[in-house]
């Protein structure tokens, strides 16, 4: 009895609460207008009224059919929003009064029509997923051409662009689509009485869209369209239900590979009655413990039949299952194929066993078991694909085993250890209890050394028992030959529990394998997912296909001008790699192109684009003929292309957000510059224009007074222009502070100096202990930021500025703060003041870019110090800068000797 998956049944039973709560959506879907879809929806929708069901019509085209305009009659109708656009008078659906209506179901025509522009959806098919989501339950139509996948498709066979189109996912999301059809005479001969269009519109569409060659050939879509849809509805039913066995809805043919020479008979076979039944097919080859018995001959041949399905259309695969029934039953019902081939004469492991068409019947009798007849040839000459021969290391070969005789040593001694300590006792216990003793030392043996150590201490067991321990002892004689019955035990247990241990290594051999890789590519998926760097990415994709195939693996990046480059990389051949990237196909060993080079050129494809190729010659080629060696390098390849696309967005990204900073920046720039000179400019043309016209005039006091606000405006100027340049400057990357040793002591008094001849009439108190040392700073940096700040104090002071300049020296920084009595900070902004362009919410008269402070912190982040402003208690602001200070270096003096000797030659 098939018992579902406790997950599968939570997430239905998610899905099937999210289905309650919308209403159901069924569409009427045909081939072209006039099959009768609105007809089978208006008779339909009456039925559904005669049982009870509310029923409105939302919106209805009829095109002037009477039969539809009958149809009608009965029906409560949803009154239309009357609309003007672009000088006509439209009649639209009332998404509003719909929803407020809430009947049971709502009829609206033509899903795929495309609302008014100022509509609140711009398709109709949201309005019917608005719907939908209220729980209101909506019939609809729609026609083939008018689905998204198949748009492209139609417009080709009959030459007429379809711009309206419902995407593919609301069809399938749709509870219910029934299809309605007629043959094409009968739609021809509608058309030419007037039941589909007017006689005019009649005409052209018989000369264009409705041509015998169009209709036949929307009818084929139409039908296989919806049996697509019928199919999926299967499989997702199957899986709701977890359904496990095989349904034969379609054909789907299992083709069993074991290893004969007529496997590549039966391939072709098969080849042959996929294509005639239009059905998928599938090859497969069981791997079990048996498998290790072949020989390399036999293991290369098979992954060449394997490589000869592939190229004939088969999806292969390699099932690891000790099982072969059980195997193929599982990937059978998997994949709803409901026919196996294989060859007439499968070999039974042991005369009593069932073979493999009564092991299969009976665990899956709906199966259909075919074998064909296989052709005498010898083993290894089979078909090839590409010409390719393959002679390397099969993927599972185990070398051959020397014959390792410490086993049975240690097998022989236990087995003699075990007869001395039962001798003393014999006479106490019953010879039964004695064989268990010996039963349980061929179980130990044979599940640790497996199957031909545990038959071998069978036979010494036996033979110990029967001579010490059965009368007449010493000798081999039986007197009674029940023990003969004890003795076959002996041997059966011994096989039968190697055999079992056998299998369940085996198994475990194949778990653990799977484990591995799954975990690796977890691992590499993880890693991925956090690289920002390109290099990254070719790193350790290069350390994990090492892992896994070994051997040699290059990743070929493209240049901007769609070329690969390599360093050199030793047998990379860049012509082949070129061309596999320039056509996205695989090229080299085991292809179709170049199959004899040791290296295949794998192309890695994104979603986008492809992003480079990778080329890998693995350590044994014969890894990448493996089905499952396949997969897995598919998915590495599909994990790097992401992880390069991924970066190469990001790396757009940036550069987008760069040029867009940039842009902004350059206009701020602009626009601040622009406003701050041209007041100063300005200034000094009236004034230079004033003292041209009247300097022969002006008195002494006047020119005196115009000299000095002409000096004003061009310092205001050769300030704005000193920030622009200085900032530019540092933007560039190249700003480096050169340090020394100095006295913050000789900077203010400079500083001190500059702001007088600007300022004459401000005065600003300077508090600096004389005990302050000498700290490593670059003195002109550290200098234009004390100027900033206390220029910065100045502009925004009230009345008088009150500027003081306060210096403390503490056990590690120098701490430099300039106070004023201005208007403050804004609130909030104490960060952002530092930032380019920002001049604060409140403006004074006195010009500026915003770019002081930002400078002052860029100096101060030079000299890995900090810089903050707050706001005073008692009103004002404060600036606070500190400069790490380290203790200054000693230094060695001459000694006095030298001095008085330089002193006397000087003299």
């Amino acid at each position: 009895m098939d018992r579902p998956n406790p997950d599968s049944l939570l997430q239905q039973l998610n899905q099937q609460e999210q289905k309650a709560q919308r209403g159901k959506l069924r569409i009427y879907f045909g081939a072209v207008a006039g099959v009768g879809k609105t007809y089978a929806m208006l008779s339909a929708a009456r039925e559904a009224q005669k049982n009870g069901a509310k029923v409105l019509v939302g919106l209805i085209e009829t095109h002037g059919r009477k039969e539809t305009e009958k149809q009608l009659q009965g029906f409560d109708l949803l009154p239309r929003i009357t609309t003007q656009y672009k000088g006509k008078v439209f009649q639209e659906f009332d998404l509003n009064k719909a929803i407020e209506a809430k009947p049971d179901l709502l009829l609206v025509d033509e899903l795929a029509h495309s609302n008014l522009e100022g509509s609140r959806h711009p398709k109709r098919w949201q309005d019917i997923d608005e719907i939908l989501s209220q729980g209101i339950n909506v019939w609809t139509t729609l026609n083939v051409q008018h689905l998204e996948s198949l748009n492209s498709i139609i417009s080709q066979i009959t030459e007429v662009t379809i711009h309206e189109t419902v995407p593919d996912v609301f069809f399938e999301s749709a509870d219910e689509v029934i299809l309605v059809d007629t043959t094409t005479d009968e739609l021809l001969n509608r058309l030419h009485v007037g039941k589909i269009y007017q006689q005019e519109q009649a005409k052209r569409a018989f000369n264009h869209f409705f041509r015998r060659g169009n209709l036949i050939s929307l009818r084929e879509i139409a039908l296989r369209r919806t049996a697509d849809r019928i199919k999926s509805d299967v499989h997702h039913y199957r899986q709701e239900k977890s359904i496990q066995r095989v349904w034969q809805t379609e054909a789907g043919i299992l083709v069993y590979m074991t290893g004969a020479s007529g496997d590549e008979n039966i391939i072709r076979e098969a080849a042959r009655w996929a294509q005639q039944l239009g059905c998928a097919w599938h090859t497969v080859f069981v791997e079990n413990a048996d498998f290790k018995k072949t020989s390399t001959q036999q293991h290369n041949a098979i992954l060449t039949r394997l490589k000869f399905a592939e190229s004939l259309g088969a999806t292969t695969q390699v099932l690891m299952e000790s099982d072969t029934a059980k195997a193929l039953v599982d990937y059978a019902r998997k994949n709803n194929l409901s026919k196996l081939l294989s060859c007439a004469l499968v070999k039974r492991r042991f005369w009593w066993h069932k073979s493999l068409m009564q092991q299969i019947a009976a665990l899956a009798p709906e199966l259909d078991f075919i074998q064909i007849a296989k052709q005498t040839q010898k083993i290894g000459k089979v078909a090839q694909t590409s010409q390719e021969k393959v002679t390397h290391e099969p993927w599972l070969k185990t070398p051959k085993k020397k014959l390792k005789l410490r086993p049975y040593f240690y097998t022989t001694a236990l087995t003699s250890l075990l007869t001395v300590c039962l001798w003393p006792i014999s006479n106490h216990l019953d010879p039964a209890n004695i064989v268990l003793f010996f039963l349980l030392m061929v179980i130990l043996a044979s599940i640790r050394y497996g199957r031909n150590v545990g038959i071998f201490t069978s036979i010494i067991s036996v033979l110990i028992f029967d001579f010490c321990f059965i009368s007449p002892r010493f000798s081999l004689n039986i007197t009674d030959l029940q023990y003969l019955v004890t003795f076959a035990v002996m041997l059966f247990v011994g096989s039968l529990s190697s055999q079992l241990m056998a299998s369940l290594k085996y198994r475990a051999k194949i778990a653990k394998t799977r484990e591995a890789r799954v975990q690796s590519l977890f691992q590499f998926a993880k890693a991925l997912s956090g690289y920002l760097e390109t290099e990254q990415v070719i790193k350790k994709s290069t350390q994990v296909m090492q892992q896994e195939f070994g051997g040699s693996v290059v990743l070929l990046l493209p240049t901007p001008e769609e070329q690969l480059q390599d360093n050199a990389s030793e047998g990379i051949d860049l012509a082949i790699a070129q061309w596999a990237f320039d056509h996205q196909a695989e090229a080299g060993f085991a292809t179709n192109t170049l199959p004899k080079h040791p290296f295949r050129y794998i192309p890695l494809n994104a979603p986008v684009r492809i992003r480079g190729i990778l080329a890998i010659a693995p350590k044994h080629l014969n890894d990448l003929l493996i089905p499952e060696k396949k997969q897995l390098l598919e998915t590495i390849t599909s994990l790097i292309a992401i992880a390069l696309e991924r970066i190469h967005f990001a790396e757009v990204a940036r550069q987008v957000l760069i040029q867009v900073e940039s842009e902004q920046l350059r206009n701020t720039l602009l626009s601040t510059i622009s406003h701050d000179l041209r007041t100063p400019l300005t200034s000094l043309m009236g004034q230079a224009e004033n003292l041209m016209s009247r300097h022969q005039t002006i008195s002494k006091e006047l020119l005196q007074e115009n000299l000095q606000a002409i000096y004003d405006n061009a310092r205001s100027i050769h300030s704005i222009v000193c920030n622009v340049l200085d900032m530019a400057r540092i933007d560039t990357g190249h700003f480096k502070a050169k340090l020394d040793w100095y006295s913050i002591e000789e900077i203010i008094g400079s500083v001190l100096h500059n702001i007088s001849l600007s300022y004459p009439q401000i005065k600003i108190k300077v508090h600096c202990p004389s005990t302050i040392p000498l700290v490593e700073f670059d003195p002109l940096l550290i200098e234009r930021v004390l100027h900033n700040l206390i220029e910065n104090a100045i502009k925004y002071s009230q009345g008088i500025p009150q500027v003081e300049v306060d210096v403390k020296y503490r056990k590690d920084q120098l701490v430099v703060s300039v106070l004023d009595r201005g208007i403050g900070l804004p609130e909030g902004q104490e960060q952002a003041i530092f930032e380019k362009f920002n001049r604060g919410k409140i403006e004074t008269a006195y010009t500026g870019v915003g770019l002081g402070l930002s400078i002052a912190k860029t100096i101060i982040d030079a000299h890995k110090g900090t810089i903050s402003a707050k706001q005073r208690i008692d009103g004002g602001s404060c600036f606070t800068f500190t400069i790490p200070a380290t203790p200054m270096p000693l230094i060695e003096l001459e000694s006095p000797e030298i001095i008085e000797q330089d002193n006397g030659k000087e003299s």
